[in-house]
């Protein structure tokens, strides 16, 4: 997977070491095959010491997703190992998390230069990860390198990610917690559960099964903050129904009591 190392150092959430990299730009060959998305520029954050897998299931996913309740809980094995019990995020970090941190290791990514753009394609701040992992000015710079266009979401409700609201969607998982970061000014992307119905200022995602999958993330792009386009006060919010494999439906239903 070609790609380019975009920064190495601290995470901002717990100052231990992760990477971020960005995949899928270049040649149209090189571009991502996902659906849902389109051929955006994808931008991973991950652990720099150990595997995704590892880190999830000892709880070292932290430095790159802070305190996302998606991520289950560790549980510790009689034999002194640890799992990940309950893991209702919809990212399978054994397919590209662990592809893409195995080539990281194997240094196949080299450091990203001045001369790299993608000015054909929007960038997805993550693919997997959080962006407030990182810092603020690495976000500004990978949209700047595309075409000006971008979609993006954090868990992080701590003071540190408020810069963060211009760019990103607060992602949250009920009608209380999006009320109260839409008091605090930020937009957000809510899953909902069976029976929840759409807010006042709220549509469904165009790429859900429920609106036919009518658009990708490339061509809608409302998940942009309060970035230029949302800036007036009547932006909407954008929600979805929780989706994914059977079991991580049944973590979700568990994890939310639904």
């Amino acid at each position: 997977m070609a790609g380019y190392i975009v920064y190495e150092g601290p995470s901002r959430l717990d100052g231990k070491p992760i990477v971020c990299i960005v995949t899928g730009v270049g040649n149209k060959s090189e571009w991502s095959k996902n659906e849902k998305t389109g051929p955006l520029a994808q931008v991973w954050i991950l652990r720099s010491d150990v595997s995704p897998i590892q880190a999830v299931n000892d709880g070292e996913d932290e430095s790159i997703c802070g305190k996302c309740i998606l991520r289950g809980v560790i549980r510790k094995n009689p034999d002194g190992s640890s799992s990940n019990k309950m893991r209702s995020c919809y990212v399978d970090i054994k397919n590209a998390p662990r592809a893409v941190y195995q080539a990281y290791v194997d240094g196949k990514y080299p450091p990203l230069t001045d001369d790299v753009r993608w000015k054909n394609q929007a960038t997805r701040l993550c693919a997997y990860g959080d962006s407030s992992a990182i810092p603020y000015s690495i976000s500004k710079d990978l949209i700047s390198r595309g075409n000006g266009k971008w979609t993006g979401y954090t868990h992080s409700k701590s003071s540190h990610a408020n810069p963060l609201k211009k760019l990103l969607m607060a992602s949250v998982h009920s009608k209380d917690e999006a009320e109260k970061m839409h008091k605090k000014g930020w937009r957000t992307f809510r899953t909902m559960s069976p029976g929840d119905s759409l807010m006042p200022n709220e549509i469904m995602c165009p790429a859900s099964k429920e609106e036919g999958k009518r658009l990708t993330c490339e061509t809608c792009l409302a998940c942009s903050g309060t970035g230029p386009k949302n800036r007036r006060k009547d932006a909407v919010s954008i929600a979805i129904y929780a989706h994914g494999s059977p079991s991580k439906m049944g973590s979700y239903k568990r994890t939310f009591e639904v």
